[in-house]
């Protein structure tokens, strides 16, 4: 690609970078929100091939296989950085501004800072306003590992933002482990990596915020890369980190295990040590570990299946409907996810096999988030769909060196298939100043004061340790001294109108007095 089209591209893409960067916050203008999905850097593309003629010519060049990559292997580093640096400013504001107009999902962004900053106190893994022990629901000791960091900073910012580093440190070590090492195409590598950080699925896992499922992410890239590269204290490492992430992680390390023996980077009498050994720490996990902090039998997440509360009814229950479960494999998220790449991924041999644990766990929830990917569901699938991409260029690049030209055409529609869709899910929220309010209002309030309100709220208040509750109207009846409504939100245990009805009983309790009413939010505070 000639060097002119190199400087060309950078004046196409700073109008573009301008507006996704600082379209939002503070500006707020139509025009400015319309531009904040970087899949318009392939709307600005094809523009510019139809307008500006020299752009068309390097663009011919590129899917011709004619052209000079000289430049762009020299620049990859710097175009890389770039695209990486890009992307960090696109997830940390659209996190930024999620939290500021509370679309943060505060619930379970809550659930686990208050189980980290209350294991600090004494209480183990103690979730915020439950009656259960974190690890008797999910256990996921590598969580443990965050603990000096919440000593130091002590915020519920921390998860926050400790979200979006963690997927794009994904992208980071995609592009270092896996893509530099794999792929013998810069135009290839900086496609994938572009394709990563503007996926459907990041994309839905960032706007859903904190979940420990966002480890799987760059971890997988981590092992896979020890592995075939046969660094195998990294490989050990990486594999205790992957298995503590959560209790189905054992399932998804064997599928690693035995793709890795298929592609010749691991011995098999390893692979079957490993898979022997993955399948009892499950059971040891989901037996022993599980129950005992839950202080009773454990019983299978609800959203995680629909054929039974324990293993052995999962079995059962699945063997008498197995029509009904093959069936549902057809309409699982893991097929728009590839399709969306041409299915391309499945030319290689180590995404098949890998990705084979996950389809078939995820086949088996009754509901359609968890089958459909939709929020962090999708977090273990999605390092193994883009090494699937990684390898299956390389594959077809190696095997027909005289059909490159058709090759880069072909991904590159699976490329702009996936930038098409992807990009609408990067979404930045307009503006708004109502977090200002509750910030006045919990630093008039002493800490050690209790505290209910709605869960939404959460992430916005200073850490209260057991002084906190999510609202109801035991809250009322137990005279706790502070109540926080915002009239608009719509929580998991109330709407709008449910809130209004709330603090019209409030008012009529005669038990507290209004102390301040703004932009939706009202303060209560307990009568002496």
């Amino acid at each position: 690609m000639p060097i002119r089209s190199l400087h060309l591209s950078v004046l196409i893409f700073a109008p573009l970078i301008f507006a996704v960067l600082f379209g939002g916050y503070p500006v707020t203008h139509p025009i400015a929100l319309s531009l904040r999905n970087a899949s318009y850097v392939s709307l600005v593309f094809f523009a510019a091939s139809l307008f500006i003629p020299s752009f068309r010519n390097s663009l011919k060049q590129v899917f011709s296989g004619t052209g000079d990559y000289t430049a762009l292997e020299r620049e990859e580093g710097r175009i890389a950085a770039c695209i990486a640096v890009f992307f960090a400013v696109v997830f940390f504001k659209a996190t930024l501004l999620d939290y500021l107009t509370f679309h943060a999902n505060a619930v379970d962004l809550s659930m686990y800072d208050y189980a980290l900053m209350n294991t600090l106190e004494g209480r183990f893994f103690q979730p915020v306003d439950a009656p259960y022990n974190h690890f008797g629901v999910h256990f996921t000791p590598t969580l443990l590992l965050l603990l000096p960091l919440y000593a130091v900073f002590k915020t519920p910012l921390l998860s926050l933002f400790l979200h979006p580093l963690v997927l794009w440190m994904g992208g980071v070590t995609l592009f270092r482990k896996i893509l530099k090492p794999t792929v013998p195409s810069a135009l290839a590598r900086l496609g994938i990596l572009f394709a990563y950080f503007n996926s459907i699925w990041v994309g839905l896992v960032l706007h859903f915020h904190f979940h420990v499922e966002v480890f799987y992410i760059p971890l997988t890239f981590l092992l896979v890369a020890a592995i075939r590269d046969r660094g195998w204290k990294l490989a050990v490492l990486y594999s205790v980190l992957y298995l503590g992430i959560k209790e189905d992680a054992p399932f998804y390390w064997v599928g690693i295990l035995i793709a890795s023996s298929i592609m010749g980077w691991l011995p098999k009498k390893w692979a079957a040590l490993g898979s022997a050994t993955g399948v009892g720490y499950a059971a040891f996990v989901l037996k022993i570990a599980i129950p005992s902090f839950r202080q009773g039998d454990y019983q299978l997440v609800p959203a995680a299946t629909g054929y039974g509360t324990d293993v052995t009814s999962v079995i059962s229950n699945l063997w008498s409907s197995l029509p009904i479960y093959l069936k549902g494999l057809t309409q699982g998220g893991w097929i728009k996810a590839t399709y969306q790449w041409l299915f391309l991924p499945w030319i290689d041999p180590f995404f098949a096999i890998a990705s084979i644990p996950y389809i078939a766990i995820h086949n088996l929830a009754f509901g359609g988030s968890m089958r459909a990917m939709h929020m962090h569901y999708s977090s273990p699938f999605i390092p193994l769909l883009y090494i699937g991409v990684a390898h299956s260029f390389t594959r077809l690049w190696t095997w027909r060196p005289k059909k490159r030209k058709q090759i880069l055409t072909l991904f590159g529609v699976g490329f702009l298939m996936s930038s098409f869709l992807g990009g609408g899910y990067l979404v930045f929220r307009k503006y708004e100043s109502g977090w200002r309010t509750l910030a006045r209002i919990d630093g008039s309030i002493p800490l050690e004061a209790r505290i209910c309100v709605q869960p939404d709220a959460l992430p916005h208040l200073r850490y209260r340790g057991d002084r906190i509750k999510f609202f109801d109207l035991g809250c009322v009846s137990d005279r706790v001294e502070n109540l926080i409504f915002q009239e608009r939100f719509a929580s998991f245990n109330a709407n709008p109108e449910q809130t209004a009805e709330w603090i019209r009983q409030v008012q009529a309790s005669q038990a507290y007095e209004l102390v301040l009413n703004d932009r939706g939010w009202y303060w209560f505070k307990s009568k002496k």
